[in-house]
This record gives C-alpha cells, sequence and structure tokens, in this order.
C-alpha cells in the first residue's frame, strides 16, 4: 500500500499514478480478500461477514461534472464482529 498510495493506513491519488505504480509482475492469488459492495445514496457502504481483522478499503472516486481525473481513494480499517461501515462524505 506503501508503494502504489504512499501511505499505510490512508491516501487518495490520481488513478493514473497508482497504476503506474502498480507491479507488472506475478503478485500471487489475492482474489479471496477481495470483497466488493456498492455504496448507498448517502455514500455509505457495508461490508459484512468479514473475518476479523485489518483491511484495506479502496474505490474511485469521480469528479462531480465529469472533469478532472478518477482519484483512488484507501484506507486501512480494522474489523471485528464480521461487519465494518464506512462514510466517505
Amino acid at each position: 500500500m506503501v508503494i502504489l498510495y504512499g501511505s499505510a493506513n490512508a491516501a487518495a491519488a490520481p488513478v493514473s499514478i497508482v497504476r503506474a505504480r502498480t507491479p507488472t509482475g506475478d503478485t500471487g492469488d489475492y482474489a479471496r480478500f477481495v470483497r466488493r459492495t456498492t455504496c448507498d445514496e448517502s455514500n455509505r457502504f457495508a461490508f459484512r461477514n468479514l473475518p476479523d481483522g485489518a483491511w484495506f478499503v479502496i474505490t474511485v472516486a469521480k469528479p462531480v461534472g465529469g472533469g478532472g481525473e478518477p482519484v483512488a481513494v484507501t484506507r486501512r480499517v480494522e474489523t471485528h464482529g464480521g461487519m465494518t461501515t464506512i462514510s466517505l462524505s
């Protein structure tokens, strides 16, 4: 995360910069760690049934009005009890 985003806790960076920093070699099978969800109308999303531990939430935010480059936003979170809710507002 530090290589991609410059931080191990929270960051926002243009998508093009994150992609340029992404290693091209085989990074292993991380599919078992990937979870997907969608935001509601209040910009909130929840992940349920996650194993307890540390996770990185990553999303791509697009500028209102369509101008400008999308930004990859990441935040490290800790889950306990199988659920966490994140607000982007």
